[in-house]
């Protein structure tokens, strides 16, 4: 018998392009018998039985490969006395695109800078997949923003490692410290994007949902409240961003403490104690006797296993004193925010902060202030409040960056600037700096 006749193939239909290297060959003859296929004419498969269709033919199999472009596959039809007749079709292959989406939103973990970006990654052929570009924004427009450090124990760290990927979708999570990238800021609409690259290409943008970040530092406050002898106690306050304390997740230590006259005290660093959520102890030996004055403490300690350091100056009195609330006698605080223009700060929030305290001797804890309050000032930058005399607080004003320990004068009025006047401390101007 001659080789079969009118031997045609088709590739997906007839089709010219597809973004799958499985495809759909559908053949037609006379008088075959067998079949086979090869995608460079070269490398065949074994004869089969002669059929009108080959269904998920692998196009990088038998001489092919997953490249882009052009794709050939050949067919032999063979008759019952082995006369052979052949056809090609050619159809062009575009690779698809991974596909990556953020979501749910990135969310920042509670008391730190941290924020974790929740992605998912699909592709099809397991292709190398790297982040090449991530970015943030506080307000939407990507203008205000700039580039996402990821921190080093991140999959994807500095978006030079490989990300694995899985055509049904691989979930990732960057570990983004915004601290770093971004200054002392809050807002309710930040955003962030990412783009991956492949095969000397990238993907579109892919777009988080807008979330809050939130990167003011935790308060840290510190105060010297006595002596006894030759040793003198510091205590250390770690408040959130709303004025909560929260506790260290790892030691805290004081690495050096300096009188008024810059003389060292410490022989090396010494461990805290905590006292309460959020409240540490440390006694140390007083080598120069508890010189009165402005001193200064270097702190070091972790909040969610990041470290940090921090130096905070404290007054030595001549005799420590502790203060409870007297009854229900208040006086009422007035006060004004202009900034360095003297301007007035509309709507800016003063925020008076309970402190609380714990030591043997009064008691555990000593609670030595108010309820909290929040003022907010008028057009004219002017509030007032009413607060509990005779009682010791925290004024932290978010605007200013400004917190100071603080005391409510016994009087029915005051200016709110004679609270901080009231405690051995520096004297400071209406925005909270030193003069």
């Amino acid at each position: 018998m001659p080789a079969p006749t009118g031997l045609t193939l088709q590739i997906d239909g007839a089709a010219t392009v597809t973004g799958d290297l499985l495809v759909d060959l559908t053949i037609n003859a006379t008088g075959a018998v067998d079949m086979r296929f090869s995608n460079n004419g070269f490398d065949w498969t074994a004869w089969e039985p002669f059929a009108t269709s080959k269904l998920a033919w692998d196009l990088r199999g038998y001489g092919g490969n997953d490249n882009a472009g052009v794709k050939t596959v050949w067919v032999d039809a063979r008759s019952a006395s082995a006369e052979v007749s052949n056809a090609n079709a050619s159809i062009t292959y575009r690779r698809a695109k991974p596909t990556l989406t953020i979501y749910p939103a990135p969310q920042q973990r509670a008391g730190t800078t941290i924020v974790d970006i929740p992605l998912v990654l699909r592709d099809p052929y397991f292709n190398e997949v790297n982040v090449v570009q991530a970015e943030y924004t506080l307000d939407g427009s990507f203008t205000d923003g700039g580039s996402i450090t990821f921190l080093p124990n991140d999959p994807a760290h500095d978006g030079v490692t490989l990300l694995s990927t899985a055509p049904n979708g691989v979930s990732h999570n960057l570990v983004w410290d915004a601290g770093i990238d971004v200054e002392p800021d809050v807002s309710d609409i930040a955003q962030v994007r990412v783009r991956i690259g492949y095969a000397n290409e990238t993907s579109e943008l892919a777009l988080s949902q807008q979330f809050k970040v939130d990167t003011r530092d935790p308060i840290e406050v510190a105060d010297l409240r006595f002596t006894r002898g030759d040793a003198a106690e510091i205590r250390l306050a770690l408040l959130d961003r709303n004025g909560a304390p929260i506790d260290a997740t790892g030691d805290v230590q004081i690495t050096s403490v300096k009188n008024s006259s810059g003389v060292e005290q410490l022989g090396g660093p010494i461990l805290a104690t905590r006292t309460s959520l959020g409240h540490y102890s440390a006694l140390y030996n007083v080598a120069n006797g508890a010189e009165l004055g402005l001193w200064l403490s270097v702190w070091e300690y972790e909040v969610d296993h990041i470290q940090r350091e921090d130096t905070i100056y404290f007054s030595i009195i001549e005799e420590a004193e502790f203060y409870t609330p007297l009854g229900t006698e208040t006086c009422v605080v007035y006060g004004q925010l202009l900034n360095a223009t003297q301007r007035p700060l509309v709507e800016a929030e003063v925020h008076f902060l309970p402190h609380h305290l714990s030591d043997s001797e009064f008691g555990n804890p000593t609670v030595i202030s108010t309820n909290p309050v929040i003022a907010e000032t008028d057009e004219d930058g002017k509030f007032h409040v009413e607060l509990v005399k005779n009682t010791e607080l925290i004024i932290y004003i978010p605007a200013l960056s400004f917190r100071q320990f603080a005391k409510v004068p016994v009087a029915d009025t005051a200016e709110y600037r004679s609270m901080m006047t009231a405690l051995p401390v520096p004297p400071r101007d209406q925005f909270g700096n030193r003069t």
